[in-house]
């Protein structure tokens, strides 16, 4: 969830349980020693798998009793004496180009002042949760990929294969299709879309399938652009592996700050 020289951020979980414990590990800069400390948390709907943002944000989604989609928002707010993430993001919602085409992050000591063991602070702020979806009309929502400015979620559904996008600036905002198989070939074989950001064209989604480009013995790969960054697609296109690669190096996409955030 987070790395940096001063704290590292983990959430821990299986899917299907309904438990997360979240750990974190901080450095004391006068001493050099490293403290841990940890808070677990308790869900009512079987786990899916969680998206992390910024360091402090999380997309937690997951399966209820009567086989409704929910999806929860949770925010770690800052611990008065410990290391958190700041940043400067946009909050423009979903169909709004994104004036910001990076992220300004750092890490900072809550409060000013010494850093302060935890043992030794104040009571730990409670996580806020907020629940921004609860239905039925995200189709199997197998795959989730949170906008790394933290403005939506886009949501892959195998069942009936399509990608649906949830703004996540508005209360109560209702999932709109943003693709569909006229779009895709191929889309109830994806298993995962990932935002990535690419030197020429901005923002891209990639899709990893585990069905076959038509006609090949390769790997289908699905990109989609982006370029404006508002989260409503611009257009599509269909790949082997083999014409992947050559269209899109390792040098050419940006990967930093996704899966895992770095702050120096």
């Amino acid at each position: 969830m987070l790395h940096s020289p001063n704290i590292t951020r983990e959430v821990r979980y299986a899917q299907g349980e309904r438990q997360i414990v979240l750990w974190s590990r901080e450095l004391d800069p006068a001493t050099d020693e490293w403290f841990e400390s940890s808070v677990t948390c308790s869900v009512s709907f079987d786990l899916g798998e969680i998206r992390t943002q910024l360091g402090n944000r999380l997309i937690v989604p997951g399966t209820a009793r009567n086989g409704d989609t929910v999806i929860e928002l949770w925010t770690i707010p800052g611990w008065t004496g410990g290391w958190d993430v700041t940043s400067q993001v946009p909050s423009t919602p979903l169909g709004v180009p994104n004036p910001s085409s990076s992220l300004q992050v750092s890490i900072g000591i809550v409060g000013g002042g010494s850093f302060v063991p935890p043992q030794g602070r104040s009571a730990r702020p409670p996580i806020v949760r907020e629940e921004v979806y609860r239905g039925s009309g995200l189709g199997s929502a197998d795959f989730i990929a949170f906008d790394p400015f933290g403005r939506f979620i886009h949501v892959l559904s195998q069942s009936p294969p399509a990608i649906f996008a949830l703004d996540l600036s508005v209360d109560g905002a209702s999932p709109i299709e943003v693709a569909g198989p006229s779009d895709l070939i191929g889309l109830d074989s994806a298993r995962s879309i990932v935002p990535r950001t690419h030197l020429d064209y901005g923002r891209v989604y990639l899709l990893h399938h585990v069905g076959l480009f038509p006609g090949t013995d390769e790997l289908l790969k699905s990109v989609i652009y982006d370029p404006d960054d508002d989260g409503i697609f611009d257009s599509f296109q269909s790949l082997d592996a083999v014409q992947f690669e050559t269209a899109f190096p390792p040098n050419s996409l940006d990967y930093s700050g996704f899966a895992w955030w770095w702050v120096d």
